[in-house]
């Protein structure tokens, strides 16, 4: 006779993909909050016109220095996850140094075609292709802070997180970021469209479902 192995109780939390989840939610908001908490305490000490002057070039990059205004509106993820991701990255890879034929301007591009095909994948009726589209558009919002890195290792400005609207970089990163979000819009749009098309819709009466069918009534 077959003996059960004994579960581990620690375990027990991951035994599903809902509660993994949760897990996962509950450890984010935890470390949002305590990051929110240290970014206030830093930001009540904090002259932001010395701050947003600029940081030496062998100084790491933090989340609580050089504030701007253009940083301090930024959600949680950017600024907690996201920007220090793709600071580190280009740290230790020397991306923006070893790449420097790659301008901002050709990230830019480049993340916005990836917005187009990331909408196209949102608009199918598959899961594992709106997966995929979520992940490309994930990928996309990297590609759009790392442009951000690149231009200010091109222009010696690191530290300096504002906008510079004088420049023809300016307009062309926010026509790319406001279409970016207009291709994951109408992307939602169109499987929304096709997701509640009158003609498709299933029988959810309590009969079928009493019945146990999903499209035949009874």
């Amino acid at each position: 006779m077959p003996v059960a192995m004994p579960s581990l109780p620690g375990f027990q939390v991951f035994r599903d993909e809902m509660s993994l989840f949760k897990v996962i939610g509950m450890a984010l908001l935890f470390y949002y909050c305590v990051m929110d908490v240290i970014l206030y305490i830093t930001f009540m000490n904090t002259n932001l016109v010395e701050s947003s002057k600029g940081a030496s070039d062998d100084e790491l990059y933090s989340p609580f220095t050089h504030l701007s205004v253009k940083q301090l509106m930024n959600d949680h993820t950017s600024q907690y996850i996201v920007s220090p991701a793709i600071e580190y990255f280009d740290i230790f890879t020397q991306f923006s140094g070893i790449f420097y034929f790659i301008t901002p301007n050709m990230i830019s591009f480049t993340h916005l075609a990836i917005a187009f095909l990331a909408g196209r994948f949102v608009a199918s009726e598959s899961l594992h292709s709106r997966r995929i589209g979520v992940i490309l558009f994930e990928i996309r919002t990297c590609m759009d802070t790392l442009d951000g890195v690149v231009f200010r290792a091109h222009t010696h400005t690191k530290g300096m997180y504002q906008s510079v609207r004088n420049s023809s970089g300016y307009y062309v990163d926010i026509t790319c970021d406001a279409l970016g979000g207009v291709f994951l819009c109408f992307g939602v749009l169109f499987y929304l469209f096709k997701r509640f098309d009158p003609a498709k819709q299933v029988d959810l009466s309590w009969k079928s479902v009493e019945a146990g069918t999903s499209g035949e009534k009874i």
